[in-house]
């Protein structure tokens, strides 16, 4: 899940980024920062963007810890969201 809060909410350590495993790995929650400022100030298109990085972001995170084929899973994203796209 991506977070995004304002710089000052990280500074003051209120929110710490997460990976946590759970049900034998079978399910992970994964909460990571993402710039607040960027995504306030992207157009839709942009924070389509971002949340697409943070996606794969966390799962390259997550798949340093278990098994997993990142590469399958990201040209799996990229084409469905090529395909809403054309469909939009």
């Amino acid at each position: 899940m991506p977070v995004a809060a304002p710089q000052e909410i990280y500074d003051s350590g209120k929110w710490k980024e997460s990976i946590k495993f759970l049900c034998n790995k079978s399910v992970v929650s994964i909460a990571i920062r993402m710039d607040f400022e960027k995504y306030r100030n992207e157009d839709s298109f942009g924070k389509v963007e971002q949340t697409k990085e943070m996606i794969l972001t966390a799962v390259k995170r997550m798949k340093a810890k278990c098994k997993f084929d990142y590469d399958k899973f990201k040209n799996d994203l990229l084409s469905d969201m090529c395909a809403i796209a054309r469909q939009g």
